[in-house]
């Protein structure tokens, strides 16, 4: 006795800027801001940096960063949050290591789903691999009671105190960072009411980076199967789209139909993204 064959959904998803991905940043220059900064597997921003011990003197440190697409300084100022797009990420501190040589390492954090947000809010969605962006520190002053108040423009951190060198801090504003991003994108099968059949990773060849996908580049084609049995019945391909799993109540790229007739429905091409 034959089997009913059902209509089915198949898709697959592009599973980025979450848990799953990785976003290297590799800076160009000299990072004055950090000593080491760097996207971890897990998608979050992780760097550190060392200095003296603290003292009683008047010092600032840096809470944040604005990440925007393009440079922002001018000959008189730096204003990062002026000029376009940007985003905004605040640093938790997680470790500090004591140096014995009267210098402390500081560890800090941005956790995943804030650097998702701000590169967002940056206009960076179409960031393509080896592409650049800026980053430019946010200041505390720390001199007693005085409130926190951020200090985000040049000019505003150099004259916030007396400072012996007020010139130093241009080093923190436009520092230049190359991203070097790979997400993994898997084939999901799914029938017209929403139950998961088949789940598996589509692999590229990078072996460095998990053989997940450069952001901004082709994809492989995927081709997904016409037709899958799945738990004693026959399912039928009806519609494949692209979808990121921040969004999923997005659908983009979407193809219907029947996949004899129509061969996009099948054997899907992108380009990768956030």
């Amino acid at each position: 006795m034959n089997k009913l064959l059902k209509r089915v959904f198949l898709s697959f998803m592009i599973i980025s800027l979450t848990m799953e991905f990785m976003f290297l940043f590799y800076g160009t220059t000299q990072t004055y801001a950090a000593d080491d900064i760097r996207f971890d597997p897990s998608g979050s921003i992780e760097f550190s940096t060392t200095s003296t011990k603290a003292s009683t003197s008047i010092r600032y440190k840096t809470v944040g960063f604005t990440i925007a697409r393009n440079a922002r300084c001018t000959l008189t100022n730096c204003a990062p949050q002026q000029g376009g797009p940007f985003g905004v990420v605040r640093i938790t501190q997680y470790r500090e290591v004591d140096n014995g040589d009267k210098t402390v390492t500081t560890y800090f954090r941005v956790p995943v789903d804030k650097v998702n947000d701000a590169l967002e809010a940056a206009g960076l969605e179409k960031i393509t691999n080896g592409g650049q962006i800026w980053l430019s520190s946010i200041f505390h002053v720390i001199n007693g009671s005085r409130p926190d108040t951020d200090f985000v423009t040049l000019q505003s951190i150099k004259n916030a105190e007396s400072w012996a060198d007020p010139s130093k801090f241009r080093q923190y504003y436009d520092i230049p960072v190359t991203v070097h991003a790979y997400f993994p994108v898997t084939k999901i099968y799914r029938t017209s009411e929403g139950a998961e059949m088949y789940s598996a990773k589509v692999e590229s060849s990078l072996d460095d980076y998990d053989k997940n996908w450069p952001v901004g580049k082709p994809v492989d084609t995927v081709r997904l199967d016409k037709t899958y049995s799945f738990q004693g019945e026959n399912y039928k391909l009806v519609k494949s789209y692209v979808q990121s799993k921040r969004k999923l109540n997005e659908q983009n790229f979407v193809q219907t139909g029947d996949p004899e007739r129509n061969l996009k429905l099948s054997e899907r091409n992108f380009t990768n993204y956030l």
